[in-house]
């Protein structure tokens, strides 16, 4: 049988022992004997048998002569998008009475204007002709400051996904100083929102403010108070806190109050910090401090589950061509960034259904980049950061090196994670 080795195999010698890991599929291998070796080394299949060629075509070690496998993998992106939501982060006004200290949104922004009944239509016509489930991230802002517009939009957009014969989800990053128990009835149970986070970070003269006798101060109470309303009724709730907000005690009062059965909220790092947990194979892949801290793939309680990197493990949601952000103005941007500081917009919403062009091409760039096509990790990074690399500050999450080094790590320490 005729084949030749993928071009996203990473060959590594551990202990004596030959390894080959596909990054196209994730498998993990040893490689028993000189002739396999070979072959996956591009000295062809003299010696390989039919039947461990088939078992290496099967598991993505081995490809087809003349296989595209760049195209191959834009198909198998395209498939896995074939039943996503459409995702859309709408920011229904830029008004904020909280004011987080190093809040990324310009402060001459917060002039308290909401989305209008246009751009509300305009997106509502845009969700409708996608015929797609859809699912929605209210930002802000803090969108309860514009409650009428969430519950317009909400309503249309329920009423579009019905007619399609599709499901409608929704979730919600809001202040819980607005939270009571009628606004939670409307929230969960009319308006769908079974996902809220809440940012519980407000400005310096609240994070300094009295504790009460749960060691928290009135901006965390708040939280604390929304997050048991939020949980009552059965809706999901995270506390996003920046860790320069909390010292050690309030960061210990907060974990208590949090694992009361009443609340049962998870707590999140708005800014993750560096990973202090020296890993083995961390340590012995020489990776940064920095990369550790955002992207582990070696601890089980880190950002990733899967001991080793994984295809398609590019988490961010933007790259999807189903997934956009649009402001109170009606303005299109591709990445949550973009909205927050009010930068790269693409167009306005109306203009969106003939700009799909654009957008399609800001999701497919890797497979027509060149550094991205020949890159041995492409199916695992993805193109990196889409909206870094369209203005041309390259960012990828993943690079072949940091790859070889982790798997070289994982087979030199095998279960041994933590050091």
């Amino acid at each position: 049988m005729n084949a030749i080795p993928s071009r996203y195999n990473f060959l590594v010698t551990a202990g004596g022992t030959n390894y080959v890991f596909s990054a196209a599929t994730g498998k993990l291998a040893v490689v028993e004997g000189d002739s396999v070796w070979q072959f996956l080394k591009g000295c062809g299949c003299e010696g390989v048998s039919d039947s461990v060629i088939a078992g290496l075509l099967r598991d993505g070690f081995a490809v087809l002569p003349g296989a595209d496998e760049v195209v191959q993998l834009e198909s198998r992106r395209f498939e896995r998008q074939g039943g996503v939501p459409l995702t859309i982060v709408v920011m229904p006004t830029n008004a904020c009475g909280i004011g987080c200290d190093g809040c990324e949104r310009p402060s001459a922004a917060n002039d308290g204007n909401s989305m209008s009944l246009e751009a509300i239509d305009a997106l509502v016509a845009y969700a409708k002709e996608a015929r797609r489930d859809i699912h929605v991230n209210w930002i802000g802002g803090d969108p309860l400051l514009a409650f009428g517009v969430v519950e317009d939009l909400t309503q249309k957009l329920m009423l579009a996904a019905r007619s399609n014969g599709c499901a409608y989800a929704a979730s919600m990053v809001v202040a819980g100083e607005r939270i009571t128990d009628a606004m939670a009835d409307a929230l969960v149970d009319r308006l769908g929102i079974r996902s809220f986070t809440m940012a519980v970070d407000g400005p310096n003269e609240k994070r300094k403010a009295a504790p009460s006798p749960t060691g928290l101060t009135p901006l965390f109470e708040h939280a604390v108070n929304a997050a048991k309303i939020l949980r009552r009724k059965g809706a999901e709730v995270t506390l996003s806190v920046s860790p320069r907000a909390l010292s050690v005690e309030k960061l210990a009062a907060l974990q208590r109050v949090l694992g009361d059965e009443s609340i049962d909220a998870k707590l999140t790092f708005a800014a993750k910090p560096a990973c202090r947990s020296n890993c083995a194979m961390c340590s012995a892949a020489g990776l940064p401090a920095s990369f550790i801290g955002q992207r582990c793939a070696l601890r089980r309680d880190c950002t990733v589950s899967d001991l080793l990197p994984q295809p398609f493990m590019n988490t961010c949601i933007y790259p999807s061509r189903f997934t956009f952000a649009v402001d109170w103005r009606g303005i299109v941007y591709k990445c949550l960034c973009d909205v927050v500081d009010g930068k790269n917009a693409v167009c306005s919403i109306a203009e969106l259904p003939d700009r799909d062009s654009r957008f399609i091409s800001m999701s497919d760039y890797p497979f027509h980049s060149k550094e991205c096509k020949k890159c041995k990790a492409l199916p695992i990074c993805m193109g990196g950061c889409h909206n870094a690399n369209r203005n041309g500050a390259r960012l990828c999450i993943w690079n072949a090196d940091m790859v070889e080094k982790l798997v070289s790590a994982y087979c030199s320490f095998g279960e041994l994670i933590c050091g």
